[in-house]
C-alpha cells in the first residue's frame, strides 16, 4: 500500500495560516525550523550593511513569500531580498495575491548545518529559474560567503572585502561581519 500525498495547490495555500517557516516547493510543503539567534544576528548585521550602502531605488524585504511558479505551486521565502522599490510598490497596488511577483535583484540566504544536503543546489535552481540575477549564501559555521549567478559560483571568500556583481555600490567587509556576528 502506497502513501497518498496531497500536493498543495495555489488555492490551498491561500487558506493556510501565514508563516515564514513554511515554503511550498512543487506542491510539497517544506517546514523549516525557526531561525537560531546566530542566524537572526547575521541577518540583522547584513540588513545594516545594505541599509547604509544600497541605492535609494531599492528596498530590503524580509520574510516575504515570492511566487516562483503557480502550478505546481512553488514559493520561497528568502532570509533577505533586495527589490526595486517601484516594482515593489506596483506589485503591492496591483494584485490581491499575498505572494510577491517581483523578481528580486538580489537574494541573501543564511545556510546552516541544519540545511539538508542538496537543499542549496535546489534553492539556486529555483531562484535561477525565477530570474534572480545574484544569490548570496552566508555560512555562519564555516564563516564563508558565496555568490552565485544562476547556479554558477562566481565568488567565494572567508576574509577580505567583497563587492557584489549586481550592486557594485555595496561592499561587505567579511572580517568585520564575522567579528560583529
Amino acid at each position: 500500500m502506497g502513501i497518498l500525498t496531497h500536493l498543495i495547490s495555489y488555492e490551498d495555500s491561500l487558506l493556510m495560516p501565514e508563516s515564514n517557516l513554511e515554503e511550498v516547493i512543487d506542491g510539497e510543503l517544506h517546514v523549516k525550523p525557526p531561525a537560531t539567534r546566530h542566524h537572526g544576528s547575521l541577518v540583522r548585521c547584513l540588513q545594516r550593511i545594505f541599509d547604509r550602502q544600497m541605492r535609494d531605488c531599492f528596498d530590503l524585504v524580509q520574510g516575504t513569500g515570492f511566487l516562483l511558479r503557480r502550478s505546481p505551486l512553488r514559493y520561497r521565502i528568502p532570509d533577505l531580498a533586495i527589490v526595486d522599490r517601484a516594482d515593489w510598490q506596483r506589485d503591492l497596488r496591483t494584485t490581491e495575491d499575498p505572494y510577491s511577483h517581483v523578481v528580486p535583484a538580489l537574494v541573501i540566504e543564511i545556510i546552516s548545518s541544519a540545511n539538508r544536503k542538496g537543499a542549496g543546489e535546489r534553492l539556486l535552481e529555483n531562484y535561477a529559474e525565477f530570474g534572480i540575477p545574484e544569490v548570496l549564501f552566508f555560512h555562519p559555521e564555516s564563516r564563508t560567503y558565496e555568490s552565485y549567478a544562476g547556479v554558477e559560483l562566481i565568488d567565494s571568500a572567508r576574509t577580505g572585502t567583497v563587492t557584489l556583481r549586481t550592486m557594485p555600490e555595496v561592499s561587505i567587509d567579511l572580517d568585520q561581519l564575522w567579528e560583529e556576528f
